[in-house]
């Protein structure tokens, strides 16, 4: 039980920061790579999945996979991997709309 609402909420967090990492990226002015920063928000490289059909069944991936969060079923077992977009993390950092704000303002004192 605990191993399946880590991973929910890992897949929830991944969906989001991946979703605001392309928002930042986007938004950001006058920045080099902007379509290899947005394509990276999309691309999760470690993460977390149990097979839901088996209690205690769970494995921890390593690798790319895009969407950041993938899922499927056959033979009555459900699985679902979550991955965590670890370029969007820098993404975010780099261009967070306060800190963008800031740096440009500061240009006009």
């Amino acid at each position: 039980m605990i191993g399946q609402v880590v991973v929910v909420v890992t897949a929830l967090l991944s969906a989001f920061l991946s979703g605001y990492g392309v928002w930042a990226s986007a938004r950001a002015k006058s920045v080099r790579g902007k379509p290899l920063w947005i394509a990276g928000s999309l691309f999760g490289f470690v993460g977390v999945g149990p097979v839901f059909g088996l209690e205690g069944d769970s494995m921890f991936n390593f690798g790319i996979q895009i969407p950041v969060v993938a899922a499927s079923w056959g033979n009555g077992i459900f699985a679902m991997r979550a991955m965590v977009p670890i370029i969007v993390i820098v993404a975010i950092v780099k261009f967070d709309p306060a800190r963008m704000r800031a740096r440009d303002a500061s240009v006009f004192d």
